[in-house]
């Protein structure tokens, strides 16, 4: 009989509690869950999190987080997936978008549904401009130039491009001229090409990523002047007028036709011709520091100077003159400064025309005081040049420059078969 009484009392224990589990599962809620605030905030990514405070009486399937640019995201949008039940979790959001407004919720999913924590936002770092450094020029000629940059930052984003923008404005731009780059990484370099010859040129690197086009430090250069021959010469402005900074050294016309080398100085001294020669008949000393030196009749010919470019008149190297102050002061502005070619005391010389005229002599046609003929005289104590055009049917202008003397002396008494030497200004 007590047998039977603890059986029953048995099977009604086991019906309460296959009626309590059967009760449990039969209502489950969803996982109550809280969300984390964001930090370790970057241009593409950030760190939340949460906490499930109630699985909802049935295991957690999924948790993480959930986000995106819209309110109150949900798990059809980006997502993170994380393992565990209860307490704390941490997600990392990742490949996002620089400069942008997100909204976050943490989530966890049981068989009853999703729950979600409450809606956190916050912004990612805006890229910033790439920080660039301009590379100084070298290797210009007269039609070409290298130049290139430094980056210094890519502004936190991948460089998209690189490379230099020039042109003959000042503040040029990638919608202007412009070459880009192999390569972005560090130093880059840049070969600028089909220049204009003795062109003044403004010159920047430049990088862009997402947020845009950073411009480097702008440099200036000027394109080299050529000749016939392919010798190349600097080119200065002085006021309005565009002066070779260098003296002619060319051996031919600008149609290619040969001048005629004189070495004999009786000849030289009776020459009514066009001719040329160098300094001592020595080339291989004097030619491209001193230039050559050519009579009046070689200048007159017109066919002296590059292209676009003329032998001065009277009246251009008055000009010249008149707008560095006067006689007085300017062959000191013209002078090449100190003494390594000049002799000393290379009076007055500044230098600040950047005209660098330097004491290649002349080539006399009647030496008078020794009744000499066809005698050089003056190397590193004077230069003289002439004018296209002629002071009289005997006598052609010309300008003298002194190591003792800071004056620029012009005058119309020099015989034509002078050896003269030659600066060309542009048309």
């Amino acid at each position: 009989m007590k047998t039977n009484i603890k059986i029953n009392q048995l099977v009604v224990f086991l019906n309460l509690l296959l009626f309590t589990i059967f009760a449990c599962k039969k209502n489950p809620t969803i996982p109550k869950l809280t969300t984390e605030a964001v930090s370790g905030i970057t241009q593409t990514s950030a760190v939340s999190g949460g906490v499930v405070i109630d699985d909802g009486g049935i295991p957690i399937i999924n948790r993480g987080l959930c986000w995106g640019t819209s309110q109150n995201p949900d798990t059809s949008n980006s997502k993170t997936i994380e393992k565990g039940s209860t307490g704390f979790f941490s997600s990392r959001l990742t490949s996002l978008i620089s400069g942008t407004l997100y909204y976050v919720r943490a989530y966890a999913t049981n068989e009853a549904g999703t729950g979600y924590g409450g809606q956190v936002s916050f912004t990612t770092d805006p890229v910033i401009l790439p920080d660039v450094l301009t590379d100084q020029i070298a290797s210009v000629t007269s039609n070409s130039a290298i130049s290139g940059g430094i980056i210094a930052s890519d502004g936190g984003a991948e460089l998209l491009e690189c490379g230099v923008c020039w042109g003959t404005s000042p503040e040029p731009t990638i919608q202007g001229q412009h070459i880009p780059c192999s390569s972005c990484s560090g130093e880059f370099v840049c070969n600028l090409e089909e220049l204009e010859e003795a062109t003044l040129y403004y010159v920047r690197a430049y990088a862009v990523n997402e947020s845009g086009t950073a411009y480097g430090d702008e440099l200036s250069f000027r394109t080299l002047l050529s000749d016939i021959e392919g010798s190349l010469y600097e080119t200065i402005v002085i006021g309005t007028q565009v002066w070779m900074a260098e003296n002619l050294k060319t051996t031919r016309y600008s149609d290619n036709e040969e001048i005629s080398l004189v070495t004999d100085n009786q000849e030289w001294s009776e020459l009514l011709t066009p001719g040329y020669c160098w300094y001592d008949n020595d080339d291989t000393e004097n030619r491209s520091t001193y230039g050559a030196l050519y009579n009046w009749y070689a200048i007159n010919t017109g066919k002296l100077c590059p292209s676009g470019w003329h032998i001065p008149t009277d009246a251009e190297w008055s000009q010249l003159i008149d707008f560095l102050g006067g006689e007085i002061v300017a062959g000191g502005k013209l002078k090449k400064t100190g003494t390594d070619l000049w002799a000393s005391p290379n009076k007055d010389a500044t230098g600040e025309s950047g005209f660098s005229a330097v004491p290649a002599g002349v080539r006399h046609d009647t030496y008078i005081p020794v009744n000499n003929y066809g005698v050089f005289e003056g190397l590193r104590l004077s230069a003289w040049f002439t004018a296209f055009n002629e002071a009289s049917s005997t006598f052609a202008y010309w300008l003298t420059l002194n190591y003792t003397s800071g004056e620029a002396v012009l005058r119309d008494s020099a015989p034509k078969n002078i050896g003269f030497s030659v600066r060309c200004l542009k048309d």
